[in-house]
């Protein structure tokens, strides 16, 4: 609605005035009707490039997911496609009625690109039309859902090659079109190359703190060939800016160039229980990047030798996604959460999140009272990491006086096998190792022996990170710098132009604005960082002696409260790794219940433990089960992350669930169940 209300009002508004404003003849009407659809096209191209500036205050100001930004950019671009066909078929059409040849209208003749005549401009302005189209047509074609899901490089080089070829030849097509093109391409670029420039000056990459495979014991080895995708913990350093900044469900960029020099993947990032000045990636190798990322970082673990292993380089940016998650849990007094195989990650550390701040409300305060996290899982490796990770910290963490349940309920259903007659990617690379001996699945990397890579931190140039508002001058700057001079330039060039007969050289003037602007740009950033490298640097303090984002079980320890803003999970201080395994092994930390009812244990009595984790084996549970719980609560919620035939099943019964609820006249604020799906498929 956000798009197409507002374009269909002026096409609607800009033919009737066209067609009826005076008496016309019918070649003349169709004229004004194809041009509008032109105008109507060039109208969405002014807000084509706004949703998807990652880094852009604008997103962070609306506080829009990149879901829902996706979504305006890919309307925005269908109205773009739409309205210049719709333009260029009726043109088309009015030259075959009147007897004139599409070629001949189309090529210029030869004439026309030796010599400088005037009277060669319509050709030109339909030649630069038609190639326009032709590029729009390539761009509509690799922008289909089959095409992003199996070959997401082609859609993405597609989109860096033939879009400014689009806008390019809508430039030089219409003569104003530049004041459509101009303010979200310089918007685009006001945002981006500030922060592409940052990522290269810091191309050295991240520093990676540990890797660990989350593969099966020797003994089924044979079992776990079988296997067609192992999940990596990738555990990477942080400073401590970048992890107060996190915000759970958010997700960073990684880019390995010796994968993919241009082509970054979207990855869910959580905390680190125990370790503060830590952010961790855990991710399952399913496509062609992440095998390839999976084999480059076992080949790391599994290297024999007293020298530290060669990593790949891994550029990270971020944090990108909705940083409202928390607020929109504790708005409702019931949520379900469900997690499908991986589509665990988003919720890792919004449960810890959600149970310190539901233990710093007061009675009065608190709305949610229930939340049941439902996750369906047949990796047991995963299971076991996950649960011993960050769900007995989780349950570690709790009081016998919470007035709150936290109820996490995993299904463990049959393992997956792979296509018979077909041969499963290797979960680990065997190369240079006998295939039946014991290999490594987890190691540590040595961080005072890597003086290249740097700890991961938000970038200067992205709007919207600086603590303060002089720290976010940066971005100001750069944006204003890019967004200024671009404006001007165009100003400058559209005011002294030459006649219509005479502009179409002219027009590649205001194509050349765009480049100029980016090498200054480029040069500018460059210059800011050289001074910025030189300045003495602050010293930061580490969280070990500062309130850390990760509950601690320690009662001993004095940690200074957090801010009020910040709802966080205190670490798990002085404990080593062994002492650590030993405590999560404790049995009065876990509670474990293998065929308990789905219902029990809803209404939590007073002695029932805040946080209970439930490990139930067999099928999968029926949608119905998963959703029964929402029907006896006032304002319930469902949160979940899985694959897409989960999800349209849940989202399916979650309306029939509304209609239910409303026939019923249930006593309720409203019979609507919340809906917040994580997605990143862009």
């Amino acid at each position: 609605c956000f798009i197409l209300l507002p374009c269909i009002w002026y096409l609607m508004a800009s033919c009737h005035r066209k067609v009826y404003g005076k008496i016309q003849s019918s070649d003349d009407q169709v004229v004004h009707i194809a041009n509008s659809f032109g105008t109507t096209a060039s109208v969405a191209l002014t807000i084509l490039l706004l949703p998807v500036a990652k880094h852009s205050s604008l997103l962070k100001l609306c506080q829009w997911d990149p879901a829902s930004a996706v979504r305006l950019h890919i309307w925005s671009g269908r109205v773009v496609i739409f309205g210049s066909f719709i333009h260029g078929g009726m043109h088309m059409m009015l030259w075959q009625r009147n007897g004139e040849s599409l070629l001949n209208m189309i090529l210029p003749p030869l004439g026309c690109w030796l010599n400088d005549d005037t009277s060669c401009y319509p050709r030109f302005r339909n030649f630069t039309g038609f190639v326009g189209g032709v590029a729009l047509l390539v761009l509509a074609v690799s922008a289909l859902n089959w095409v992003r899901r199996k070959c997401y490089r082609a859609f993405y080089l597609t989109h860096v090659l033939a879009a400014p070829v689009a806008l390019c030849m809508v430039v030089l097509h219409y003569n104003r079109a530049i004041f459509y093109v101009a303010p979200s391409l310089l918007f685009y670029m006001g945002t981006v190359i500030p922060v592409k420039m940052e990522s290269w000056w810091k191309r050295e990459g991240t520093r990676i703190h540990s890797v660990e495979l989350l593969q099966q014991s020797p003994a089924s080895r044979q079992e776990d060939r079988r296997t067609c995708r192992p999940c990596v913990a990738l555990t990477f350093e942080a400073t401590p800016s970048a992890v107060q900044k996190y915000r759970a469900g958010q997700y960073v960029d990684l880019k390995v160039p010796s994968i993919n020099k241009l082509v970054s993947h979207p990855f869910t990032v959580n905390l680190v229980p125990f370790s503060p000045n830590h952010l961790r990636i855990i991710f399952r190798a399913t496509g062609k990047f992440t095998h390839q990322l999976m084999n480059q970082l076992t080949s790391a673990v599994q290297e024999e030798g007293e020298k530290e292993p060669d990593l790949p380089t891994m550029q990270l940016s971020g944090f990108h996604g909705a940083n409202v998650r928390l607020e929109q849990v504790l708005k409702h007094d019931a949520v379900v959460i469900v997690a499908g195989g991986i589509g665990i990650t988003p919720y890792l550390t919004l449960l810890h999140e959600v149970h310190e701040a539901l233990s710093t409300q007061s009675a009065d305060e608190r709305v949610t009272q229930r939340i049941i996290l439902h996750w369906i899982c047949r990796d047991q490796e995963l299971i076991d990491y996950v649960t011993e990770e960050y769900f007995e910290p989780l349950q570690a963490s709790c009081v016998s006086d919470d007035l709150f349940t936290i109820r996490i309920i995993v299904h463990k259903t049959s393992s997956r096998r792979c296509v018979e007659g077909k041969e499963c990617p290797k979960r680990y690379s065997t190369t240079g190792h006998d295939a039946e001996a014991p290999l490594e699945t987890a190691r540590t990397f040595d961080a005072s022996k890597d003086n290249k890579t740097l700890p991961f931190d938000t970038p200067l140039f992205a709007s919207g990170f600086g603590d303060s508002w002089l720290r976010n001058l940066p971005s100001m700057f750069a944006f204003c710098i890019i967004a200024g001079l671009g404006t001007w330039l165009i100003y400058a060039l559209y005011v002294n132009r030459p006649s219509a007969e005479t502009e179409v050289t002219y027009r590649w003037a205001y194509v050349a604005v765009f480049p100029f602007v980016a090498v200054v740009a480029m040069m500018l950033m460059y210059l800011t960082l050289s001074i910025i490298d030189i300045l003495p640097k602050e010293t930061t303090k580490s969280l070990e002696h500062e309130w850390s984002r990760l509950n601690s079980v320690d009662q001993d320890i004095d940690v200074p409260p957090p801010p009020q803003k910040n709802f966080s999970i205190n670490s798990l201080v002085g404990l080593e790794m062994s002492e650590r395994a030993s405590f999560r092994k404790t049995p009065s930390t876990m509670s474990l219940s293998l065929d308990s009812d789905l219902e029990a244990g809803v209404a939590a009595e007073s002695d029932a433990p805040a946080v209970s984790i439930e490990i139930k084996e067999g099928e999968r549970p029926t949608i119905h089960e998963l959703l029964k719980f929402l029907m006896e609560v006032q304002r319930p919620a469902l949160l979940c992350c899985g694959p897409a035939a989960l999800i349209q099943d849940l989202k399916r019964e979650a309306d029939e669930r509304c209609l239910i609820r409303i026939r019923q006249c249930i006593a309720c604020e409203s019979p609507n169940i919340a809906i917040y799906e994580e997605t990143f498929e862009m």
